[in-house]
């Protein structure tokens, strides 16, 4: 289960991750700057979501600007988990990976 440009609050996630197995091992958790960049809340989220659950995204419209989208939403990622923006691109390429089964 990927949640899309997830939006919820602190207490939300928490709930899901407290779903055994499924909330453990089976659901990601997906950002995006143009969607969650703009809310408060992101941080503190970001901060609480396992390290092996984060996905990043776009969610743009416009092609020519989905490079950048992505470099700010994985510069985002690494600022709330205190991480380098290489940490932040590696974990989200190994999740995509397991999400996705490659």
């Amino acid at each position: 289960i990927m949640l899309h440009s997830y939006s919820g609050s602190l207490e939300s996630l928490k709930s899901l991750l407290k779903l055994g197995t499924v909330g453990k091992e089976r659901i990601y958790f997906s950002f995006s700057q143009f969607v969650n960049g703009r809310s408060s809340k992101f941080v503190e989220v970001i901060k609480h979501v396992p390290d092996d659950r984060i996905l990043v995204e776009s969610d743009y419209h416009n092609l020519e600007s989905i490079d950048a989208q992505m470099d700010e939403v994985e510069r985002l990622v690494a600022s709330a988990k205190g991480w380098s923006a290489e940490k932040a691109r590696e974990a989200s390429y190994a999740n995509s990976c397991e999400f996705f089964g490659l």
